[in-house]
């Protein structure tokens, strides 16, 4: 299986919904393969401690 958009883009949702601003996709098949995403918002501040 390789990585796939809807994966990419949950890990983009789950950075903008949280004061988390970098996150890894993974995967562990025959060949295994990452995606770092950097996600930064000043608007995150507003966000309480989730």
């Amino acid at each position: 299986m390789r990585l796939i958009n809807p994966h990419v883009a949950q890990l983009m949702n789950y950075l903008k919904a949280t004061k988390i601003e970098v996150g890894l996709v993974l995967n562990f098949g025959e060949s295994p393969e990452f995606k770092r995403l950097v996600y930064t918002n000043n608007r995150k501040s507003n966000i309480k401690n989730l």
